[in-house]
């Protein structure tokens, strides 16, 4: 049996957490991770005979990247209008299929008056 890094233990917590927090079970949770949850109950056990490391890799990237994006987040003034509306549905269709999409066209007032008051 491998002893967890505090890291990997840290990991295994955040997984737990957000079992509670969203009311997920533990293989919904690993599928938004990308690891299986025989792995993660493997691994939680100490009986996971893979590589361990990679899979925990895994799941530390989740985490800190969930938190890197929780800390940088910042709300906006949002002005809803027909073309930000639609901008809106490209981008949240993007965030749950996971993809990109470009969404371009001319620049609206909003984004001019934007510009003038941060360009000298």
């Amino acid at each position: 049996m491998k002893k967890l890094t505090a890291k990997q233990e840290w990991a295994l917590e955040q997984i737990k957490q957000l079992q509670y927090s969203e009311n997920l079970s533990a293989a919904a949770v690993c599928k938004k991770i990308g690891i299986s949850d025989s792995s993660y109950s493997a691994i939680k056990s100490g009986t996971y005979n893979g590589d361990v490391d990679k899979q925990m890799k895994k799941v530390i990237e989740y985490f800190v990247t969930k938190q890197a994006a929780a800390e940088i987040y910042v709300g906006t003034d949002y002005k809803e209008t027909s073309i930000s509306s639609n901008v809106y549905k490209i981008i949240r269709n993007c965030q749950l299929q996971g993809g990109l999409a470009i969404a371009c066209g001319d620049a609206g007032i909003e984004q001019n008056t934007g510009l003038q008051a941060v360009l000298p």
